[in-house]
């Protein structure tokens, strides 16, 4: 009987994972094909191989593990796919533990990717604690951007907390989350399309405190 070639076997064990079959031989096996040909992988699966992975991980519960494997991964944009996705069902299923686990990785991509998760979870639960998961990012275009993703729901709920929290930032951040959450505000109750016309519309939609501590910062900074 003639054996298939090792490369087509490798291909068949992919396409049967790409197919939802995952278990922990499969997930070794595939492990072992991208040490010893990773382009191979992607030729085959694509990213799609990562998703597969994940769905393993979290079905059994080894979110610990799916940890370790991302970091395996062969680069960041991977490995950060790979943690959100893990964190974003593993927050639901046990959010302590995922905070837990969160706090106990080092500062980098990885803990960005997992801590915008917990943020996303957060936001309308518990804008507060969503503020200081957003604070904790590192990275800065993303921490800036889910601060303010917390500040708008918690303004609507608390204005004087969410503002207490604006006042804590530095007054560089303090002045761009106060011109974001205006140009929110006008278009969400103005229906304007444009930044521009946002701009126009800022005194008339955003809530007296954000305006009052706008005007705050431009005595401060005149």
């Amino acid at each position: 009987v003639a054996t298939m070639p090792p490369k087509l076997q490798d291909v068949a064990h992919m396409q049967w994972i790409s197919k939802g079959h995952v278990s922990q031989a499969e997930t070794e096996r595939l492990t072992a094909i991208y040490q010893r040909d990773p382009e191979l992988i992607y030729s085959v699966l694509g990213k799609s191989v990562w998703s597969s992975l994940t769905s393993f991980y979290v079905r059994n519960g080894n979110y610990s593990e799916g940890i370790n494997y991302a970091k395996a991964l062969p680069d960041e944009a991977s490995q950060a796919d790979h943690v959100r996705d893990l964190f974003k069902t593993w927050v639901e299923m046990d959010a302590k533990a995922a905070a837990a686990a969160v706090n106990n990785m080092p500062q980098g991509h990885m803990r960005d990717a997992a801590a915008t998760s917990i943020t996303s979870d957060l936001i309308r639960k518990d804008p507060a604690a969503a503020f200081e998961w957003a604070q904790s990012i590192s990275n800065e275009e993303k921490r800036r951007k889910f601060t303010r993703y917390a500040l708008e729901d918690w303004m609507q709920r608390k204005p004087n907390e969410a503002m207490n929290a604006l006042q804590s930032l530095p007054p560089e951040e303090r002045q761009q989350q106060l011109y974001c959450s205006a140009v929110h505000r006008a278009r969400a109750s103005l229906s304007l399309r444009t930044e521009a016309s946002a701009k126009t519309a800022f005194t008339a939609s955003v809530n007296a405190s954000v305006l009052a501590a706008a005007n705050q910062e431009l005595v401060s900074s005149a």
